[in-house]
């Protein structure tokens, strides 16, 4: 089933979502990350999913001017499909260590 995410582009937030990003068929979460040798297609779709619900559920902050509203999606995004289940772990420690950041991804 897909779910349709309804996104908008603010000048000077980093709350955006791609245009790749614009539909999901699970929920971010229900599914395990796949292994580093899985297909490129499967991380690029898992990760897509993923880091967009992380961000979207991050709290706003201001960018300076010189940064593209994507920035932030796109240095996760380059991470997290080099290795999905190390992205994982990296971003649950992550969490664990800053109270009240947004929920971590599920082992």
């Amino acid at each position: 089933m897909t779910q349709p995410i309804i996104a908008a582009i603010t000048p000077g937030t980093r709350r955006t979502t791609p245009a790749s990003a614009l539909e999901i068929k699970a929920k971010p979460g229900d599914d395990a990350p796949p292994s580093a040798d899985a297909g490129f297609h499967q991380r690029e779709s898992w990760c897509d999913a993923n880091v967009s619900s992380r961000i979207a559920a991050a709290p706003e902050t201001p960018l300076p001017e010189d940064v593209r509203p994507t920035h932030h999606f796109e240095i996760e995004f380059n991470a997290c499909k080099l290795d999905p289940e190390a992205y994982g772990r990296q971003t649950r420690q992550e969490a664990e260590l800053i109270p009240g950041r947004a929920q971590p991804l599920p082992s």
